[in-house]
């Protein structure tokens, strides 16, 4: 019995994995991309270039899929919808009152449609209860790297916030470029945390929250 058990366990799919690796390494790359700085034509980062071939990957992933999306997440895929023509709106609006779209605007929509792809992937992949435990874990667990960036820059002094340093204050945001992400980041890793604990190893999700919270109160972002 006790092996059957586990052969009918189930187990998660390719997809939602590779989306529970997403926050994992988009935490390393972002700190990675901060150090080495623009790299390539035309000066884009290496988180960029990798956030842009992740969006193609994951438009791609929900163009495959879009039958599933629009019989099971209609609300979703009607939001991102109604957001796209917002900003297709205001991208008209520019070009028409100015004559250009900034380039800097054009980057802010291209991170928008980053997030909202990988929202409709993860709606594609999360098919089990597996799959969404999965996708979580990733999540939580990308907190761990984040933290420990922080946690590290500041009792070493080696990632200080120089802005925070002229008013006198101490703060840190390890290696990323700004506060406000990784605290945004270290925000949602500390509340998936909190939720994973009620399911299994309490202690350990426990404690990635405790570090997701201390770290943030030493960003001093108001994220």
């Amino acid at each position: 019995m006790h092996q059957s058990a586990l052969m009918r366990r189930p187990r998660p799919g390719t997809a939602a994995i590779i989306l529970a690796i997403v926050p994992i390494s988009d935490a390393v790359l972002d700190q990675v991309s901060t150090l080495i700085g623009p790299n390539g034509t035309p000066g884009l980062s290496l988180l960029q270039w990798t956030r842009g071939l992740t969006l193609c990957v994951a438009l791609i992933y929900v163009l495959s899929h879009s039958g599933r999306l629009r019989g099971r997440y209609r609300a979703q895929v009607r939001a991102v919808s109604c957001f796209i023509a917002v900003l297709a709106c205001a991208t008209v609006s520019e070009l028409l009152s100015t004559g250009a779209v900034d380039p800097v605007t054009v980057v802010a929509y291209l991170q928008i449609g980053y997030w909202l792809s990988m929202w409709l992937a993860v709606c594609a992949a999360a098919n089990s209860t597996e799959d969404q435990l999965t996708i979580l874990r990733g999540l939580a667990f990308s907190g761990i790297v984040s933290s420990a960036s922080v946690l590290y820059g500041y009792f070493s002094g080696a990632a200080v916030t120089e802005a925070y340093q002229i008013a006198g204050v101490t703060a840190s945001s390890g290696w990323f470029n700004t506060g406000k992400w990784v605290g945004g980041q270290l925000a949602t890793a500390a509340l998936v945390s909190y939720y994973l604990s009620k399911r299994a190893k309490p202690w350990l999700y426990w404690t990635i929250g405790a570090l997701c919270l201390s770290a943030i109160c030493l960003t001093y972002a108001r994220a």
